[in-house]
């Protein structure tokens, strides 16, 4: 069942983004989207080792008056708090997941997740670049967490860690190991 809803989303996914883009009015259409897509990976119930899971973050996610680069490279963060993006590295030193990526479009998250290749990718961006990426993702489950943009698109923008920090905790295998039956109970 699971795999037909897959396929059925992958047929409506380039309908709902084009109606999306002609309306205007796309934010309800593509949180709609997300969140179905989002429902379909947590119904397949399935766990993943932490180091095999990539958290992409959104450049705009860093604060604009930072004097340190992250895009690219998340670990020269300086964990300052200022933006949320120390956070996420903290939750991600947590549950030792495999990595953190800052990514400044569509473009870049792409090729994020080809050089990583990971089997589960969590998304952090805005509505219609979390809802391209993941149509344009196939073969790996994407789960998307919509920002917050309290300054308007692409600046200083925010995250809820407990979102993050939830996607970890649903989808990462329990101290990330595969249970194997006991021989002698086979």
């Amino acid at each position: 069942m699971i795999r037909l809803a897959r396929a059925g989303q992958r047929f409506v996914s380039p309908l709902v983004l084009a109606a999306s883009h002609m309306r205007k009015a796309s934010g309800g259409i593509l949180r709609f989207y997300i969140d179905r897509n989002n429902r379909m990976v947590a119904a397949e119930a399935k766990r993943y080792p932490p180091k095999d899971i990539l958290i992409l973050l959104p450049h705009c996610l860093q604060y604009s008056e930072c004097g340190i680069r992250v895009t690219g490279a998340a670990a020269n963060c300086r964990r300052c708090m200022r933006c949320k993006i120390g956070g996420v590295l903290a939750l991600a030193d947590k549950h030792d997941v495999g990595g953190v990526r800052v990514v400044s479009g569509g473009t870049s998250a792409r090729q994020a997740a080809a050089d990583a290749n990971p089997a589960l990718i969590i998304a952090v961006a805005c509505e219609r670049d979390l809802s391209s990426g993941i149509a344009d993702t196939r073969g790996t489950p994407v789960v998307g967490i919509v920002n917050v943009c309290p300054n308007g698109p692409c600046r200083n923008t925010d995250v809820d860690l407990a979102a993050v920090e939830a996607a970890l905790e649903t989808h990462i295998l329990n101290g990330g190991f595969l249970c194997e039956p006991d021989a002698g109970q086979q």
